[in-house]
């Protein structure tokens, strides 16, 4: 833990960490705090009793907003029975901890206590709009957290929770059973409906910008995207599931989009032919599609086929012929890559049928331009022009 003076009289008591810290945090809550000299020596007992722990001397700075120094010290020390009922195996700085936090919990209201214990919900912390529009709390309120170091700032309008706290109050999720749900359920819908907005931007030339909002965010959003599947809410996830796909192709990151695209596959593995309906075959052929090309991007060209013909398989069952079209672009495509020009050619001939049966003339040039692009690799300069 951070240093701290023996006693009140050392003469360089304000060059100390744990000093300094302290008056931070206590400034930071009430701008007018003065350390008069009778406050020193419980300053450096609370610094000493909380083993010059950092978090535990911001907790315990916050209450200079109604606590005196000495008042401060006294709480601690009446804390100190709660060792006893701890959990087996929390070193004392945990139980001190854990004391300091329970103290400082009763002074919030129950709306308020509810609020902050759905904050733990987020992962790698949350900007403030995703705390307004999931939790309904205000500026107000987000800024005084952050005085009691409940939260901390980490960049602009971003704040996080301290793991310390995180992990004390997650449990409590279970005391607010329905409303954690309402939460999780707004958290989830909010991340997959920030991807699946930003779907536009990405093809608007914005994708550093979203990308990097992406991979801010990711840990919100991979949250956000287990938790529908948990509560089958693809709708949610068929919005999302493209920009997604774009983000870990564009990325690089197969095999992350592939584990995380897998969970989904299992899931609607699972379900009955009578409970697949139309939505949820078209997701599953979706979702088949992404890991089969991230297997192709991964070397794995034989269950990239295996899966891209499964995806194939449904969009025909599904007539979908846009997205049948593209199958067989990236059926060929894998068939390239292996040298098999000659399947390669059957399957863009499939698709060139396709694009023209629905009018798309900009794709029926793309594959011409493959088709050109394969006859003059392998020697047929006639029938490339």
């Amino acid at each position: 833990g951070l240093p701290a003076p023996e006693s009140a009289v050392s003469e360089d008591i304000e060059t100390y960490a744990s000093i300094q810290l302290f008056e931070q945090i206590a400034r930071r809550g009430k701008p007018d705090f003065q350390v008069l000299e009778t406050d020193w020596q419980d300053i450096i007992q609370i610094c000493k009793r909380l083993s010059g722990h950092p978090l535990g001397i911001e907790l315990a700075a916050a209450w200079v907003e109604s606590l005196t120094c000495s008042e401060i010290l006294s709480q601690l020390e009446a804390e100190k029975d709660l060792a006893s009922v701890m959990p087996a195996g929390i070193h004392s700085n945990g139980r001190n901890l854990q004391s300091i936090l329970e103290s400082l919990w009763v002074r919030f209201s129950k709306t308020e206590q509810d609020a902050i214990v759905a904050m733990t919900i987020f992962r790698g912390g949350f900007s403030r709009n995703a705390a307004q529009s999931i939790l309904g709390v205000s500026l107000f309120f987000l800024d005084a957290l952050v005085s009691k170091s409940i939260l901390r700032h980490s960049g602009q309008d971003r704040y996080i929770m301290h793991e310390f706290i995180s992990q004390q109050l997650v449990s409590r999720l279970q005391d607010i059973q329905n409303e954690g749900l309402t939460y999780r359920d707004k958290h989830s819908v909010y991340y997959l409906h920030r991807v699946a907005s930003a779907r536009e931007m990405i093809s608007q030339a914005k994708e550093k910008e979203i990308f990097a909002e992406f991979s801010l965010e990711y840990e919100n959003i991979r949250t956000a995207w287990n938790w529908a599947i948990e509560r089958e809410n693809y709708s949610s996830i068929q919005a999302a599931i493209k920009g997604l796909f774009i983000f870990f192709e564009q990325r690089g990151r197969f095999k992350e989009g592939k584990d995380l695209f897998s969970g989904l596959q299992k899931q609607l593995e699972s379900l009955t032919n009578e409970s697949m309906n139309l939505d949820a075959r078209n997701l599953y052929a979706c979702v088949m599609a992404y890991i089969g090309k991230f297997d192709y991007h991964l070397g794995d060209y034989c269950q990239s086929q295996t899966l891209l013909e499964i995806a194939l398989s449904n969009f025909i069952t599904l007539d979908m012929r846009s997205e049948i079209a593209r199958l067989f672009i990236e059926l060929a495509n894998l068939k390239r890559a292996q040298g098999d020009y000659h399947h390669a050619r059957e399957l863009l001939s499939e698709s060139l049928g396709y694009y023209r049966e629905i009018g798309d003339q900009r794709a029926e040039g793309d594959i011409l331009n493959i088709l050109g692009v394969i006859a003059s690799g392998v020697g047929e300069i006639d029938l490339a022009e």
